[in-house]
Order: structure tokens, then sequence, then C-alpha cells
């Protein structure tokens, strides 16, 4: 009998692989199987499914889910590309048993890629997160050679969603300058992407669905946020823009506050921020300076806050000249506490300082057209907390090389 032997794999030259069919692919009967693009699975045919429950995060309640409406974003969507695709409608299974008030089922969602997610339910802040439906589980031993895959790929997402304007109050922002009411200063709420009160395995929210809300100070320096756009626990980033011209204060004041929570906040009022734009920072800072040159060789720098020279540190302090042919500064006098060749000003509200060569024999720019000062040796702290240690080695935060020009 003669033996019939497997047809041979002959190597596919380029030229021949569309003509010839590839060889390794086999059926169950053991013949080759023509791969092409009818038995190849499209990315559109590839699509898993989402699951979960939806509940109250204050109360733990499951939230009653309004069928999904893709012209209003009612109940849960997710975002493919230009597509929204809404969740199955649960009413019938939820009306027959109570206990499933709550869940949700959304498919159709492509495999193996990450897209948002959104739920949206009245009474409730927006929520947004991104899910991911994986095509195949984890290989079940060592020796496994390729995943197994799902024949019907589902991910389990439960959601946490936070009602607004619920144990809440109006939120008031004091903004001050020495105590004085600031008028016209901007303030932003920027939600973070957490509550404070989460806790447990549930999606993560990302702020996607959160705005970022703004109010305006008023004539007694305080800006107002609605209980009704609140939610017990928000936590959010906060920044104060002062309004333009307004003096000596911070370009801008940033923080973060937990609405409705003194054990987050640790203030006096959960729904009381004061915001002192004149004493909000710890660190000493440099907001200004003269611009060089000038004929008297001066410089002037500005700060947030009022400074003072730190005691005993004006024996260090010197003026070097650069390019004097003639000119030159009086002598120094080591030991005595004092500098002799920077006279050294600090305005009355300590707010700025300038400084300025004491001369032997002035320089004449006629004759000494490139000749320039460096001040060196300037420690400042903060005037009213000289036992904080806080120091501002005025060098590194002003330009203290002037060239003198008429």
């Amino acid at each position: 009998m003669q033996r019939i032997l497997p047809r041979a794999c002959v190597p596919l030259a380029a030229t021949l692989t569309l003509l010839m069919p590839a060889c390794g692919k086999t059926n169950s009967k053991g013949n080759d199987v023509q791969v092409s693009k009818d038995n190849l699975v499209q990315p559109a045919e590839a699509t898993g499914c989402i699951q979960g429950l939806v509940i109250n995060g204050l109360t733990g309640d499951r939230v009653d889910l309004p069928a999904a409406d893709q012209s209003t974003g009612a109940g849960i969507m997710v975002r493919v590309r230009d597509q929204l695709i809404g969740g199955a409608s649960m009413a019938v299974k939820h009306d027959k048993n109570p206990l499933m008030k709550g869940e949700y089922s959304l498919c159709n969602v492509p495999l193996e890629d990450d897209f948002p997610l959104y739920v949206n339910v009245d009474g409730y802040q927006p929520f947004a997160a991104t899910i991911h439906i994986a095509s195949s589980i984890a290989e079940r031993s060592a020796k496994a050679n390729a995943d197994i895959q799902k024949p019907l790929p589902t991910s389990v997402y439960n959601i946490r969603i936070y009602p607004v304007g619920t144990e809440t109050q109006d939120l008031k922002v004091h903004v001050l300058y020495a105590a004085t009411p600031v008028k016209g200063a901007t303030v932003q709420l920027i939600p973070s992407d957490k509550n404070y009160l989460d806790r447990g395995a549930f999606l993560a929210p990302s702020n996607g669905a959160l705005l970022t809300q703004s109010a305006t100070t008023d004539d007694s320096g305080v800006a107002t946020f609605s209980a009704a756009k609140l939610a017990l626990g928000g936590v959010y980033d906060y920044v104060v823009i002062p309004p333009a011209g307004t003096a000596r204060t911070a370009t801008r004041v940033a923080g973060g506050l937990t609405v409705g929570l003194l054990a987050a906040r640790g203030d006096h009022d959960a729904y009381t921020l004061d915001i002192n734009l004149d004493d909000t920072s710890p660190t000493l800072k440099v907001v200004s300076e003269s611009r060089e040159p000038n004929t008297a060789g001066s410089k002037t720098c500005v700060f947030n806050r009022p400074v003072a020279l730190v005691s005993g540190s004006s024996d260090g302090i010197f003026a070097h000249l650069t390019g004097a042919v003639s000119a030159s500064l009086m002598p120094n006098v080591p030991g005595n506490d004092a500098s002799e060749t920077v006279s050294v000003a600090l305005a009355a509200d300590g707010y700025s300082i300038t400084l300025t060569p004491v001369w032997n024999k002035s320089a004449d720019l006629t004759k000494e057209p490139g000749i320039s000062v460096s001040y060196t040796g300037i420690q400042l702290q903060p005037a009213a907390e000289p036992n904080l240690g806080e120091r501002l080695m005025l060098a590194d935060h002003c330009q203290l090389t002037v060239s003198l020009a008429r």
C-alpha cells in the first residue's frame, strides 16, 4: 500500500506571496489553512464589556441610574474615539430585583486599549475615569505557550459618586492684605482626582468631568462658591490672583483645601478660608529690582515681606570696583559691625533695600567709562520674625553688579 506523504512546505518567494498559501497554519484535520483577510478578526469585532456597581460616596447606598442618553450624556457612557457607547438599560431587572439597583453593564468596547468613561446622574458630581478591557488572562502555568483567550472579555469596575449640595454650605474665601480686604481678586477652585472620603477598591476618578470654578472677591474681600456645586470632602487646589496694581503682594498664592472637613483642613471653620497675601509664604523672596546702569552705582531690591539685616552681619558687607582708574572707596575698618564701603538704606516699611557705594574719591565717568561696582555680604531676614532662622543672601536673588553711566 502506497503511503501518501504530507505535502512539503515550500518557502515562499517574495514575488509569490500573493499566489501561494503560507505554511504552518493547520486545521483540526492537519491540513494547511489559507490565512486571508476574510478569516482575520477585525479590530471592530474584538470587543468586550464592563460591569459593576455605582454607589453614593457619602451614604454607601446604591445609586438609581438613569437610562443612558447620548444626547444629554446622562447615565454611564464610554467614549470610543468619535462614538459614545451607552450602558445597557437595567431598569426592568432592577424593578424585578431591587437588590440589583445601581448595577450597570456596558458592552461593545474595543479590547486592549484605554477609553474614557463618564457617569452623569442628576444631583451628583460628574464622574470621569479611564477603563481598559484585556483580551486574555495570564498564563495558567509556566509551561503555557500562550495566554488563554477570554471567550467573553469582561472587566469589573465599581464606581463611587458624590452628591452635590448635601451636608455642604457656601465656601467663603477671604482675601486680605495687611489685614485689609482685597477687592477684585480672582479665586479659582481646581478639582483634584479624589474625594477625602474615598476608601476601598473603586475605579480611580480623573478630573476630566469636573470644571475649575472661579469667583471674584467683593468689597469685603470675600469670594463665594455655592454649596450647590460642592461635594462634601471634595479635594481642590486653589489659586488666588490679586487684582492688577495691588502693591507688594505675591503675583499668585496657591494651596489646597477639602470641602467641609476640619480634619483634612485643620482650620477653625470648615467653610471659611483666609488668604493673607502679605504673609502666605514662609520663604522670603525678591519681587523686583532696579535696572542698571546709573551714575551713582546704586541698587534697589524689593521684597515680598519686610526685611532687616541679620544682626552682626554689617561688618561683612563690601563694595568692590572694577575698571576703576582713579576712583576709590572708603577703606574698610574691621570689627566695628559697620560697612565703610557701602551705604545700606532700608525703607521705613522694610520692603526694600538700596545699596550705594561710599566714595573716597568719586568716579570720573569721562575717564572711567567701563567702571562698575559689585556688592557682597548682604544677609537679610524677615523683620517681624527675627527668630525664624530664615536667611536670604541678596547676591543669590538680585543682580548686584551695577555699571556706572551717565
